[in-house]
């Protein structure tokens, strides 16, 4: 369902080696790619936080465990970015309740560059705010086409097409 989930971390060095634990934990088989602004395993990343992108709070992320074996070993985080990691299944949830999660970016990929258009007309006439206008993102990789609005609690979301042709 996701095309990618992106969290910002207070400590991207502390928290790559988190991940790593948590996903040799499991059993994950991926080798991060690993820049100074970024730490990807496959559709999952982490990048620094800073003024304009502040660290996820109250974010619960599950990873699917290859077995219900594996599943016994699970890790808890807590600091420094209060995240939590349980080796079930792969879900993530947002957190209710008087402090609601806050800050993540979720990506939703769409088939072609007019679904980006769609998504990010539709999103605004609904009230969202505009957090990127579709356009290309060479950035992260040729063809990458991408438009983002910031939800009613201030989350990332995009609308996402690779055009990898």
């Amino acid at each position: 369902m996701f095309d990618h989930v992106t969290i910002r971390v207070a400590d991207l060095s502390a928290s790559k080696g988190f991940y790593d634990s948590a996903f040799a934990t499991i059993d994950f088989a991926g080798t991060p790619f690993v820049g100074e602004e970024l730490c990807e395993w496959e559709d999952f990343s982490i990048a620094p936080a800073d003024a304009s992108h502040p660290a996820a709070q109250r974010l619960h992320l599950g990873f699917r465990a290859p077995s219900r074996a594996r599943v016994g070993i699970a890790l808890r985080k807590r600091e420094p970015d209060r995240m939590q990691f349980r080796g079930e299944h792969g879900s993530i949830s947002f957190v209710s309740g008087d402090e609601p999660t806050e800050h993540a970016h979720l990506a939703f990929g769409v088939p072609d560059d007019s679904r980006v258009d769609e998504f990010h007309r539709v999103a605004l006439a609904a009230g969202y705010r505009d957090n990127g206008p579709p356009g290309e993102r060479p950035e992260y990789h040729a063809g990458y086409y991408g438009a983002y609005v910031l939800d009613p609690d201030g989350h990332n979301v995009e609308a996402v097409s690779h055009n990898r042709n």
